[in-house]
């Protein structure tokens, strides 16, 4: 009987996760300053203008989820101040949810450090290159 009741409410909320999960367009964190882009899809106008709101209200951290409901995009943030989170719905509400659901899949992370060591031993290598030329 208690497995029926633990199976029932598990799949009960497995069922409401998913559901919230699917309402959901969108999520950027917030960290040290920094807006980034953490899942779903937007497109890049979008990001840049939160940055934007971010940097403006000098947020340190928080996590912005942008949900569609009732086929609206609604910002969820409770820990933003209210002035913020009227520009970020500002922002979001330029935007429809199919404009949104079509956008772009922005990196989820910077380059690395490799990539920028890869860069600096191309350059080194054609510095090379000029002064052995330069040599003969």
């Amino acid at each position: 009987m208690w497995v029926f009741l633990v199976l029932t409410a598990l799949g009960i909320a497995a069922v409401i996760y998913s559901a919230r999960r699917h309402a959901e367009l969108f999520v950027v964190r917030v960290q040290g300053g920094q807006a980034r882009f953490m899942r779903g899809r937007l497109p890049p106008q979008l990001l840049a203008d939160i940055t934007d709101v971010v940097k403006r209200g000098k947020i340190d951290s928080a996590n912005i989820h942008v949900v569609a409901e009732r086929g609206e995009p609604q910002v969820v943030a409770p820990e933003l101040s209210a002035g913020v989170l009227q520009q970020l719905r500002n922002v979001v509400g330029m935007y429809k949810v199919a404009q949104i659901r079509t956008g772009a899949k922005p990196r989820l992370r910077p380059k690395t450090r490799t990539d920028q060591r890869a860069k600096n031993r191309a350059k080194n290598r054609a510095k090379n290159r000029a002064k052995s030329k330069a040599r003969r």
